[in-house]
């Protein structure tokens, strides 16, 4: 209970009735206990600087006197009750459904998504900073709840736990953080969220970037630095298509006729490369920049290998025979056949082309006869996701593990003010391999 709160909160009550401190104890002495003195101008003062705490009898005529509840006194502020299904009407998924032809639903859609990612970041930076009154409180839950990924080890299934746990983690992260500045602390809590609409940003650069809407460019300038940059370095994996930008994108999905309803719903050719140049212009032009923290690589991994158990593997799928049951005179003859790929194929074993390779092969029947069962063999391995959804976890378990500083210092300016300058002169191909490439790491 926080007694300078409940004073100011008394002050505020007490003002917005235009009383004094005289003329407020004599109205309230009057109208509570029907006499005049019994609450004494020392004690109401001593309310509104915090310096007490009126006891549970007056808290309840106080509320009776204000027309609050005693709960509103003890949290010293008001409960606004905000309809916050209306208000955010993206949590309800069907949203669009009644909604006119006339209405423009990718701006509608564009105005919400910008709203809740600025009104969550502004709860957050208040709630460690200063604080959230119950109502804040209840929108920051809300937020949370409808629209928020939370990273976290909690795994309560009860959603009050889970939130007061949350609340807990970022309090104390906070506390530890005393002395580092608001964007330091922002920095670690933020951390734990994930907005369900950062990816569509992306999938929102499509086809006329240079006139994009306004909007869509205040949804990414709104975005934290390390959120642009990540779905810029997306890029180093997959190309931006304009799948979401077509109207009928159910027929674009299972049609295979994507290109034709881009041409016909544009009146251009479509032409995924220059979409994703477009994607990294806009983002680029919005804050993001190259970090190479954020990309996969490539490494060499030494894997043990169980020589035997490799041959065996290597003998089923390459040199046994194939059986071939073949129905003659009313019974089935079974034949063998030599294993090649063309027999592998045609039965249906093998829908590669992939063949043995026969130096292994008798390099480990060497080594199994020399007495060897365990192989070490280096194999290369990409750290990184291979596409969209993968590639955002690996990014997002990298930038755990840096303060906002380290984070900062490995953006490149140079690199990304360069990767502009040559932007219509190089293929996309040339582009991933000069400026989305982190190199080899041990």
């Amino acid at each position: 209970m926080d007694k300078k709160k409940i004073g100011i909160f008394l002050k505020e009550l007490r003002k917005e009735k235009g009383l004094t401190q005289d003329e407020f104890a004599c109205a309230f002495s009057k109208s509570c206990f029907g006499d005049v003195g019994l609450v004494s101008n020392a004690a109401i003062s001593k309310w509104e600087r915090g310096e007490s705490v009126p006891n549970i009898e007056d808290i309840q005529h106080l509320a009776y006197f204000y027309h609050v509840t005693i709960d509103e006194i003890l949290n010293g502020e008001r409960v606004v009750d905000t309809n916050f299904d209306e208000k955010y009407f993206f949590s309800n998924p069907r949203w669009y459904i009644d909604a006119s032809k006339e209405i423009n639903l990718c701006e509608i859609r564009e105005k919400q998504e910008l709203e809740i990612e600025t009104r969550f970041k502004t709860l957050l930076k208040k709630m460690i900073s200063v604080g959230l009154t119950l109502t804040e409180n209840a929108e920051f839950d809300y937020l949370l709840e409808n629209f928020y990924t939370v990273y976290t080890d909690d795994e309560s299934d009860d959603a009050t736990d889970f939130i007061k746990n949350l609340k807990f983690q970022i309090i104390r992260t906070v506390a530890l953080m005393h002395n580092s500045l608001l964007d330091e602390k922002f920095w670690e809590v933020y951390k734990l969220f994930e907005s369900h609409f950062m990816q569509t940003v992306k999938r929102d650069i499509c086809d006329d970037i240079e006139n994009a809407e306004e909007i869509l460019r205040n949804r990414v300038r709104n975005l934290e630095v390390f959120e642009k940059d990540m779905l810029l370095a997306v890029i180093q994996v997959e190309n931006v298509t304009n799948s979401y930008g077509i109207q009928d994108r159910k027929q674009a999905q299972f049609t295979g006729k994507l290109m034709k309803l881009y041409e016909k719903t544009y009146n251009r050719p479509y032409d995924e490369e220059q979409l994703t140049k477009n994607a990294i212009k806009l983002l680029i032009e919005c804050g993001a920049r190259l970090n190479p923290l954020l990309l996969g690589y490539q490494r060499d991994k030494v894997v043990k290998v169980d020589i035997l158990d490799r041959l065996i593997e290597l003998y089923n799928k390459f040199k046994k025979p194939i059986i071939i049951p073949v129905y003659e005179d009313q019974v089935y003859n079974f034949y063998e056949v030599d294993n090649t790929p063309a027999n592998r194929k045609e039965r249906g074993f093998d829908n590669t082309d992939e063949v043995l390779d026969e130096t292994e092969y008798s390099d480990l029947e060497r080594r199994l006869y020399n007495g060897e069962r365990i192989l070490e063999k280096v194999v290369p391995e990409w750290v990184g996701g291979k596409n969209e959804e993968e590639m955002i976890k690996y990014m997002w378990s990298v930038i755990c593990d840096l303060s906002l500083k380290d984070y900062l210092s490995a953006r490149d300016e140079k690199l990304t003010t360069e990767l502009i300058s040559q932007l219509n002169n190089l293929s996309l191909k040339e582009i991933r391999q000069i400026y989305f490439k982190r190199g080899q790491e041990a």
